[in-house]
């Protein structure tokens, strides 16, 4: 039978290898989760036997994973835990669980499990109880793991709207919740020590390396943005990264939040579309029309100025840009302001008669005002 035993304690490694090679089983190590990822690649074990919270991806993830993985699915799991993780059969995700203690209990507990795992009726049902030890009396060390490991805060973070990656120091990816894993369109167990750069367009991957580096020569824990213009692309959708470093234990880690712009992008590119749109309608109308917005308590300035308008004031249409009503109609008096302010502020387009000139005045939606040369 061949056995993988994860576990980042050298000691621990060492003690149990031995006793399951005097126990005649065939043994592989991995110091953590992510490790023990990559050597699954490579050879199926029969067994898996991981401490709970390993390094980068915790014991408990690391048996769903193996339990989603059809090629794996027959394997046995077996978590070390600290008591309480007993107590709440949604912890592991394996299919037994030996509480912590001395390393004889342990071994002993770890014996009775594998000979009893032969009875395994189903790949979920047992004969037999196999959480074994959990209502023994110990010292309780490293109680806290269990704590830190299923914390609320780890639930909240599960469940944010905003994608949330953790990356190690090689930038693969050893954590991401749910919003992430839609974001990659990737499963959970292939994003799983994947290099996070390999998730974005071609184009963009250059960016996001170097957005990385910087944060890895950068000797404060500040977050950092890494955006692009055009918009990163992840899977379609246009992201922006905010990326935190943090040191956890000895290992320092990067914890990336994934921000969708899709949809203001789109909204902005649509009003962009829109706008052009406008302009070339607006450029291209029979009259003339001048685009005008208020530059003070009582006066006006052209903003935009047609082909049109530009021709009956024999003007180019920039220069006309930047004038008053009053400058291009010397004649006019404060009626004609009077008037404007009317349409601005009631909304209800109104005719003008300046000098020899009809007009039509009306107020944008955008709160611009529209004088409609005759």
């Amino acid at each position: 039978m061949k056995i993988l035993l994860v576990d980042n304690n050298p000691m621990n490694l060492l003690a149990l290898t031995s006793f399951l090679d005097e126990l005649g089983y065939e043994t592989s190590t991995a110091a953590d989760g992510l490790s023990a990822l990559h050597l699954l690649d490579q050879f199926t074990p029969d067994v898996v036997i991981t401490d709970l919270l390993t390094p980068n991806i915790g014991g408990d993830k690391l048996c769903r994973i193996i339990r989603d993985l059809p090629r794996l699915r027959q394997c046995f799991t077996i978590i070390i835990a600290a008591e309480e993780a007993g107590e709440d059969s949604g912890v592991c995700e394996a299919d037994a669980c030996i509480a912590k203690g001395k390393t004889s209990a342990i071994k002993e507990r770890l014996r009775e499990i594998l000979e009893r795992a032969g009875q395994r009726k189903s790949d979920s049902l047992y004969e037999v109880d196999l959480t074994l030890g959990l209502n023994q009396d110990h010292s309780g060390e490293i109680t806290s793991e269990l704590l830190n490991s299923r914390n609320y805060y780890a639930d909240i973070v599960e469940d944010l709207d905003e994608g949330v990656l953790g990356l190690d120091r090689e930038h693969r990816i050893i954590y991401a919740n749910r919003a992430a894993i839609l974001l990659a369109g990737v499963a959970e167990e292939l994003l799983l020590t994947r290099d996070f750069t390999a998730l974005f367009a071609e184009s963009d991957r250059a960016a996001v390396r170097h957005g990385l580096q910087l944060l890895d020569r950068s000797a404060d824990k500040e977050p950092h943005r890494i955006d692009n213009d055009p918009p990163l692309n992840l899977n379609g959708y246009f992201v922006t990264l905010k990326c935190l470093p943090l040191e956890v234990g000895k290992q320092r880690v990067i914890v990336v939040m994934i921000q969708d712009q899709s949809a203001k992008i789109i909204a902005a590119r649509t009003i962009a579309a829109g706008n052009q749109r406008w302009q070339a309608l607006f450029n291209e109308m029979p009259g003339g029309a001048l685009l005008l917005e208020k530059s003070g308590p009582d006066n006006f300035t052209v903003i935009a100025a047609n082909r049109a308008a530009a021709d009956q004031f024999n003007l180019a249409p920039d220069q006309l840009i930047g004038r008053t009503p009053r400058q291009l109609w010397p004649h006019a008096d404060q009626a004609l302001t009077n008037l404007l302010q009317q349409v601005q502020q009631g909304g209800q387009a109104e005719d003008l008669a300046i000098g020899g000139d009809r007009c039509r005045c009306a107020l944008m939606p955008s709160g611009e005002l529209i004088l409609l040369l005759h």
